[in-house]
């Protein structure tokens, strides 16, 4: 059986599916969507999320959540609980292993082709630099991802005082940002050393994982993210210390740089409209877009302190 790719997403979104659509094209069988009622189609293997987020450790984590993060309160909860959604789905399929991947990732190459590298590691990580692992596709032993929500749960209930001096080093440093599943992935990597593979660019290998679209980390970039060129369906970028060029198994496009998605995806219409739910939000986005680009920023906080009144 070929490793599960599991995507854990909550609503319905074009993006969404241009992810689920790319991954179902490039991993063939295994694309699960562990969702809700507005995003369930046939395309790919679709469970109800409220199957999968009661378990017991998923209720003492969310407890035990203190959020420290710019962001708002229920993305970063979501973004940590998914880690023991993943791993009540694993148990309660009877699954050894899976790779979870963001629903703003495109998958370009088949992850089950990875399974020589993987085969004695328990899980991987993009760019792991000691104060940040990128999470945006990461393979998991069933085992290992268990004693990450351990670790999460552990860190958040009883040694929170670690992370609350990760915070403040990170304030001290101007760094725009909190406590993330970033920073709890980097300091599992700490305590595993040895035993995860980083997919970040390494000389010793023709492909990499991107842990951001929208920053250069090394390869060319023009002014709308990496300097992508596709040949035979899959993106290439060059290399600024050398010009060599390299295969992105997978793009990650944080953020603002969702609107690129569409652009760097190679399907066909005729694929993309396997999706039941791709025109609708197609015509739904640009119309989101084209409004916010000719309608002022403080049109919207003016308009809602008017409907207040």
């Amino acid at each position: 059986m070929s490793i599960p790719i599991i995507f854990t997403h909550t609503n319905n979104s074009l993006y969404l599916q241009l992810a689920l659509l790319q991954a179902k094209k490039s991993c063939k069988e295994n694309v699960f969507l562990i969702g809700d009622q507005s995003n369930a189609a046939s395309f790919v293997r679709h469970f109800m999320l409220s199957d999968y987020d009661k378990s017991e450790l998923c209720a003492d984590f969310e407890k035990n959540y203190k959020h420290f993060s710019p962001n708002p309160y229920n993305y970063e909860l979501f973004c940590l609980k998914r880690w023991f959604v993943a791993l009540d789905f694993l148990k309660k399929n009877n699954l050894a292993e899976c790779f979870c991947v963001d629903s703003d990732v495109l998958v370009y190459d088949d992850l089950n082709n990875l399974s020589g590298l993987l085969a004695d590691k328990d899980f991987s990580v993009i760019r792991f630099t000691g104060e940040f692992a990128g999470p945006q596709c990461s393979y998991f032993k069933r085992e290992a991802l268990e004693r990450y929500c351990n670790f999460i749960l552990k860190m958040y209930r009883d040694e929170f005082f670690k992370l609350q001096k990760i915070y403040d080093s990170f304030k001290a440093k101007g760094y725009v940002c909190g406590l993330s599943d970033m920073v709890l992935l980097a300091e599992f990597c700490k305590e595993n050393s040895g035993k995860f593979v980083d997919f970040d660019y390494s000389p010793e290998r023709d492909f990499c994982f991107d842990e951001n679209f929208g920053i250069s980390y090394g390869f060319e970039c023009g002014k709308k993210g990496k300097a992508v060129r596709f040949r035979n369906g899959l993106p290439y970028a060059r290399r600024l210390d050398g010009g060599v060029e390299i295969r992105f198994s997978m793009l990650h496009f944080q953020g603002d740089n969702k609107l690129y998605m569409s652009k760097n995806c190679p399907l066909s219409l005729g694929e993309r409209l396997a999706s039941p739910y791709y025109l609708k939000l197609l015509i739904k986005t640009k119309a989101k877009n084209f409004c916010k680009r000719i309608i002022p920023k403080n049109f919207w906080t003016f308009a809602k302190r008017m409907l207040k009144k």
